[in-house]
């Protein structure tokens, strides 16, 4: 996670608003970014709600449809609730969500909003979400929130690498016209170590004068 490499050109509430987590589980790891607009509180709000929802024991990769548009759901509920309670100090903030499953040999993945989730493998690379305008903290129905939510479930195996990442990756490496799985997979080849692949993605976005923040989770396998 980076703040940037260069002052933002309008005027941010909170210097980072962005959160990110990993979680190393006995059946999955999960991962989490969560990109805040307007102060960090709904991202803050939204990344402790998936914690608390699934964080604790994540499970294979196989959570139902319905289970993973609660989650959602819910963590906008969660986002509400606080934003509307009296002496909050930024109640417009709304934040993206992503996140991720990822087993043996399975992964499941979700996002509303425009943070993006990336499956790479040793010959090439897929942008598995699609980038919304939605994001939570606005007041959704559970139908509306199922509808903006893009999701799946992909096989995982050796050579792969999955990348979470906040837009401030994006908008630093993605310009004119280029996709940001092209760039991830063109960066990374096939990485045997995640925290590698985190940093090299992160140097990147930096390198290319980032100016908002850039949050990157990355799982991966050895090839």
């Amino acid at each position: 996670m980076s703040a940037g490499s260069r002052a933002k050109a309008l005027p941010v509430v909170d210097p980072n608003e962005d959160v990110g987590a990993v979680v190393r589980g006995t059946r999955a790891n999960l991962l989490v970014v969560a990109d805040g607009h307007f102060g960090r509180e709904a991202s803050e709000l939204a990344v402790d709600h998936v914690l608390d929802a699934i964080g604790d024991d994540p499970p294979p990769a196989d959570l139902t449809d319905d289970e993973l548009v609660t989650v959602f759901f819910d963590a906008g509920v969660a986002v509400q609730r606080e934003l509307g309670r009296p002496g909050c100090l930024h109640p417009d903030s709304r934040t993206t969500l992503a996140l991720a499953l990822v087993a043996g040999d399975a992964i499941q993945w979700a996002a509303i909003g425009d943070s993006c989730v990336v499956l790479t493998s040793t010959a090439d690379g897929a942008r598995l979400d699609v980038p919304r305008n939605a994001y939570l903290g606005y007041r959704f129905s559970i139908a509306e929130v199922a509808a903006a939510l893009t999701r799946g479930r992909a096989a995982w195996s050796s050579g792969d690498c999955l990348v979470l990442a906040t837009d401030g990756l994006i908008d630093a490496v993605a310009v004119d016209g280029i996709d940001v799985a092209a760039v991830v997979s063109r960066e990374l080849g096939s990485p045997v170590d995640a925290a590698r692949a985190a940093e090299t993605l992160l140097h990147l976005a930096l390198s290319e004068d980032a100016d908002d923040a850039v949050t990157i989770a990355v799982a991966a396998t050895p090839s």
